[in-house]
């Protein structure tokens, strides 16, 4: 997430009007994605194409691996937040929503811990990061 606001911090904003997924939008889920690979992670979790949501907001999601149905990926450009003094303040951010499935039989050792609890296999797990836009 964190990686993906820092591109799209740098990246133009002109092309967020056009129809579809711009090319900004699009370079910074290809980004994500390719810096999650390289950390070993499975991005199956990443929906294939964009989705328009409205207000700036697109959305890579995929029922693929994941129990809750909304996996993925949002990338918000020009979003306004306004900091401590009142200024506004566009900023680009992105949420990464990804299914985490427990390892090494984490579920046993919480049994043994304590014998009454069960943990279920996957958990899911929230990045999200907000950059704000350089000037263009």
């Amino acid at each position: 997430a964190r990686e993906g606001a820092r591109l799209g911090s740098s990246e133009p904003t002109a092309d967020t009007t056009n129809p579809g997924v711009p090319t900004s939008v699009q370079t910074i889920k290809d980004d994500v994605t390719t810096y999650l690979l390289d950390a070993g992670v499975n991005t199956s979790f990443i929906g294939p194409s964009g989705t328009a949501a409205g207000n700036f907001t697109w959305t890579y999601y995929t029922s693929t691996n994941c129990p809750s149905g909304t996996c993925g990926l949002m990338i918000q450009r020009q979003q306004t937040i306004t900091d401590s003094s009142g200024k506004a303040i566009f900023v680009n951010r992105v949420i990464l929503t990804y299914p985490y499935n427990w390892t090494y039989g984490f579920n046993r050792l919480i049994q043994f811990l304590i014998p009454s609890a069960s943990v279920t296999g996957t958990v899911m797990l929230t990045a999200d990061a907000a950059m704000p836009q350089l000037a263009q």
